[in-house]
Formats: C-alpha cells, structure tokens, sequence
C-alpha cells in the first residue's frame, strides 16, 4: 500500500482435520473467532466478512508452479488446478470478476495492492501453524477491499481432484474455491449457529462447488450474473479514481478459523451449462488486433459475444445473437490495455454470461536502419532456426465414443525428428473420460514433416459435459509462439 493510505488488514485460514478413528476431528480448541454479518434471506444463509470490491476485476496473479507429477485430476500445473475455481465465482457475479495472470512472476508481498495466490513456508513471516492449510489476508480502506492474497501452506499434501475427500491428501480447487469467497468479502455462515451446505463452511466436507448459499452470499455483495436480450449493447460503466487519505500505518488483525470434516451430503442435481470460453485462453495478452474467440457448446441454443474496455463494455465488439461458436473481432486496440470480454449463452430461454479479461497487444515502432557501405560478399553458411510449434483441435465439441484431433504443427519441415512436450488439463480427466493415443505428455513431428497429430476419444463424461486442454511446453530444437493450447469439449 502507499504510505499514508486509510487501510486495515483482516486474516482468514482453513485448517485440516486430524484423522480419528476414520474420521476429521475438530480443531477448535484456542483459536479466536470472528463473526462476520450474518444474513438469512429466502432460506438463503451466508455470513459477510464486512469490506467488499467497489467496483472493476481485481486480478489475482496465479503463482503456484508445477507439482512435478500429474494430478488425480489430469493437470500437470497447480496454476491451472485452481484456475476453475475464479471461474465458478464469475459465473454467477455481475459486479465484480476475477481477473487472471497464469503463470505469474509477480513478487508476492503483502500490503503491495497486488493480489497474489502461491505456495509459502510462512504468512509473510509468521508461522501457519501445525494444522493450517491456507490463509487468506486481505486489506481494506474503510469499507472497501484494496488487496487479497491468498498463501498455501507448503508443509501440507495437496492434490487436485473432485468428489468425496481422499485420505492423504487435500483437493486444492475446493480449498482454493473457500479462499475466494474470503477474498470477495464472505465469511463462515456455520460459525453464526447456522447449519447449511457450503464452501464457506468452517467444516470441510466432500462438497467441492458453489452451493445455493454460498451464490447467494456473492450475490448479495455483486449481483447476479446479467440475463441480456437476444442483442444486448451494454452501456461501459466508468470506474472512480480514490483520493488517499493520509492515516496511521496499517494495522493486521490474524484470526484462525477451523475447518474439520462433517458427514457427507447429496450433491444437488447439476443445472444447465453456459458456454465456456476455449480460446484465446483467458487472461492471455493477443498477438495482434484480431482474434478469433471460440468457445464450447455447453447447453445453449445461441450465443452473444461482447467485447469492450470496461467491465460490462461493449464499445469495441458485439455479435448480436448468433449460433455460431467461434467470431473473429479484428478492432482490438493495440495499446497494452484490459479487454474485457463477456460471453452469453441462451439456455432454457434465459441468457447466463461468463465473463473473462485479456491484455491487448502493444505494437511498438521499428526503427528505420542506417544504410551502410556495400561490401563485397563471401560466402557464409545459413544459420539454422529452430521451427516454431503450435496446436490446434478440431472439432472442438464431441460427443461420447466421437473423437477428435490434436494437430501439432511447425512452421517449416523438421530436418530432423522434434519431439514436442505437452501437457493435459482441463475439467476432464485422462484414462476416465478420455484417452490419447501414443505416448502420454509427447508427441514427435517426423524429419521432413510439417506437423504430428494425437488423437482423443470419448470415454464416458457426465451430463454437463467437460473440457480437455492440450498445452505445449518449452523444449529443445523448437519456439513456441501463440496459440500454445487448444481444447476440445466432450458431452453426451
């Protein structure tokens, strides 16, 4: 923060339980609780933190590197395991989003006014405790927020899977999942004497999404998720500027909130699904002023794609209502600014909307050589470059026992053999709802080809469908330009 800013700290954790006789057992015991603003509201139970986002899409820089092994779940990167879990809160929030740099170098320090989420022996120099899984701590200025990081204890087992908790290890999306709604203002409703089914709950249980309570808790801060007409034409809504206060140095106040295992609940029948965006990949900075958006089918009969320079902007790209699941925008600024993107799906007659940030590309001017004295030439060997790689699916939407192609393609023919490392991500797990051919995480573009390919096939998905991500990974004997991923979606 800069000196003299009117700002408080708060500190949120979620503690694993201790293993008894087959069960979590409470770790209550000493630790301090602070009650958030409770709120019951058509049989809607949440508890509120108190400070909230005035306005815009803070971003969260995804810091967590790689595991170094492949994840019950297919992912082979900690950042795009916990990736989904902005992507649920902004599917169901109108007035605020979660912004995403992957991949972040970002310093992670507190009081900075950066957002970050990674791995930390410490909170920021403190001890998490024997039995702390994360914390959350975020700052704010009188009733607003201004900062939330969110640390990962590095001394605990994490995984990355769904359904019921597994012995030995922690599912991160759902701790991460727990963490946001920290970050967005939400607190724990069960500590109020409620008993519901939640994320937020300081209990943790095999629920890994978003439950009625906890959307309402979200939405009481940001609204809902917008429904447009057929054609919507958003009006940009300008974002105030703060003038600083000069106050006393920022005070932090820690508190330890435990979480421990409860018997399991029924997992409410799924709803319908809107479309999620495939590429660009969200949070990624274009290459140019244009860009083809595609997305997949979900469970809607048209679509609206709305580009613009503002949260809810559409000044620079609207679609009207089309059934197409791909458009190409070629009026993208190229000044290094957010682009805000919203996509809207017409399901049962009603419009859902996720919404997504990008960077714009920034040209930069190419200046004009010197001439210099002609001399004669002698001849020299051509320098050799390593080919450029990428990727690409088609289709990109099948359906059970369907199939689809990753294409791996170089820019020139190979001299030689390239083998080219990827990795699978995605909502959709490998060897359980679909299979590759060839060797897992490589492929080999042959000496004098131009491309390679690796086929997928459906095994068995649910009825929400699910999406696998091909990534390509840096190696030796080639460059990797956009688009280094592609996916496809898998439905019944």
């Amino acid at each position: 923060m800069t000196p003299g800013e009117a700002v408080l700290a708060a500190r949120r954790s979620i503690l694993a339980g201790t293993r008894m006789s087959g069960l979590f057992a409470a770790i209550a015991a000493g630790l301090a609780i602070v009650a958030g603003t409770f709120a019951l509201r058509d049989a809607s139970a949440y508890s509120l933190e108190g400070p909230k986002w005035s306005s815009g899409n803070p971003v969260m820089q995804l810091e967590l590197g790689n595991p170094g092994r492949t994840l019950l779940d297919g992912n082979t990167s900690w950042n795009t395991a916990v990736a989904p879990a902005l992507d649920m809160w902004n599917q169901v929030l109108d007035g605020m989003q979660f912004g995403r740099v992957m991949n972040s170098t970002a310093a992670v320090a507190s009081g900075d006014g950066v957002n970050s989420m990674a791995f930390s022996s410490t909170v920021f120099g403190s001890s998490f405790g024997s039995n702390t899984l994360a914390v959350t701590t975020y700052y704010y200025r009188s009733s607003t927020m201004v900062e939330a990081d969110i640390l990962f204890n590095r001394a605990q087992p994490y995984d990355s899977y769904r359904g019921p908790l597994r012995s030995g290890s922690y599912d991160i999306q759902r701790v991460a999942l727990h963490e946001l709604g920290h970050a967005l203002g939400l607190a724990h409703p069960d500590q109020a004497g409620q008993h519901v089914d939640a994320v937020m709950n300081s209990i943790i249980s095999d629920r890994y999404q978003l439950s009625a309570d906890d959307i309402s808790g979200g939405q009481s801060l940001y609204g809902a998720a917008a429904s447009p007409t057929p054609t919507p034409t958003p009006t940009p809504t300008p974002t105030a500027t703060p003038t600083p206060t000069p106050t006393p140095t920022p005070t932090a106040t820690p508190t330890a909130t435990p979480i421990t295992k409860a018997t399991p609940t029924a997992t409410p029948t799924p709803t319908p699904a809107p479309a999620v965006m495939l590429s660009p990949v969200p949070g990624s900075t274009f290459n140019s002023s244009s860009a083809t958006f595609s997305w997949s089918a979900g469970s809607a009969a048209s679509y609206v794609l709305i580009v613009g320079s503002s949260l809810n902007g559409g000044d620079i790209y609207n679609s009207g209502a089309i059934t197409a699941h791909a458009a190409t925008v070629n009026t993208i600024p190229t000044d290094g600014r957010t682009v805000y993107v919203s996509l809207y799906s017409n399901v049962n007659n009603s419009w859902l909307a996720n919404k997504y940030t990008y960077r714009a590309f920034t040209t930069s001017a190419t200046p004009t050589p010197t001439p210099t004295p002609t001399a004669t030439p002698s001849p020299t060997a051509t320098p050799s470059s390593s080919p450029a790689v990428t990727v690409s699916a088609a289709p990109t939407s099948i359906r059970s026992g369907g199939s689809a192609i990753f294409t791996i393609s170089a820019s020139a023919p190979a001299a030689g053999p390239i083998t080219v490392a990827y990795n699978m991500g995605g909502s959709a797990i490998l060897n359980r709802n679909y299979s590759l051919n060839g060797t897992p995480g490589q492929i080999t573009i042959p000496a004098g080809a131009n491309s390679a390919k690796v086929t997928l096939t459906v095994l068995s998905v649910g009825s929400l469908g699910k999406t696998a991500t091909m990534t390509l990974q840096s190696g030796s004997g080639y460059t990797l330009p956009a688009p280094t991923s592609a996916s496809v979606f898998m439905k019944k």
